[in-house]
């Protein structure tokens, strides 16, 4: 049976950003890691999205799809 690790990355702030974070926690009354949290899935949340709108587009011009293509942010 596999188990799966909790996985804790690194992540470094500039000092404007930890003050904005900050803030944020302050009037939100949740811990800055739970904020952090919450960022990094809407980001992850919409690159999902483009990729899932690319893989439309690849069908409609019968192409395959390569990461690239998918992923890239300047196609």
């Amino acid at each position: 049976m596999k188990t799966r690790k909790d996985r804790k990355d690194h992540i470094e702030l500039t000092k404007e950003n930890y003050e904005g974070l900050k803030k944020i926690t302050d009037k939100s009354d949740l811990k800055l890691e739970e904020v952090v949290e919450m960022i990094l899935r809407c980001e992850l949340d919409i690159v999902e999205y483009s990729a899932w709108r690319r893989i439309k587009l690849a069908k409609r011009m019968k192409i395959k799809p390569t990461l690239k293509f998918l992923y890239h942010r300047t196609l």
